[in-house]
């Protein structure tokens, strides 16, 4: 009698995995830890799906600068007028005495003929300049 029940028992299983509904007779202790099983490999899944999920937020969350959405205080700016603002017409910003490398990287544009872009070069240009004469209109030019 215990085999055929054993028997009964395995035909139920293979019967639940082939998602057929289950006939159940009994409730044994064998049919309760396999309930628990699979309920555990079920959270276990779900909860892997939810970390793998938040790992690609976190991901985009490391591509995004959130600094660039908030003010400090401390690193912000007063604009002053300089003449009277006229309605209707154009008001033009000023961002400073900034040579262009400066205004590009930061601004996204350059001033042509900008007083303020100037760099300082050191006398190992000067020497190379004098050494080199083809390269004096190409030094001169930067």
């Amino acid at each position: 009698e215990e085999e055929e029940e054993e028997e009964e028992e395995e035909e139920e299983e293979e019967d639940g995995e082939d998602g057929e509904e289950e006939q159940l007779n009994e409730i044994t202790l064998d049919y309760v830890e396999k309930l628990e099983q699979e309920l555990k490999q079920e959270q276990e899944k779900e909860e892997a799906e939810k970390e793998e999920e938040n790992d690609e937020e976190e991901k985009e969350d490391d591509d995004f600068d959130h600094g660039e959405y908030f003010m400090n205080p401390e690193e912000c700016c007063d604009i002053v007028l300089e003449r009277k603002i006229i309605r209707n017409k154009e008001v033009f910003n000023t961002y400073g005495e900034l040579s262009n490398a400066i205004l590009l990287v930061k601004y996204g544009f350059a001033v042509e003929d900008n007083v303020y872009d100037s760099i300082c070069i050191g006398p190992q240009i000067v020497q190379y300049k004098k050494e080199h004469p083809e390269f004096e209109e190409r030094i001169d030019w930067w």
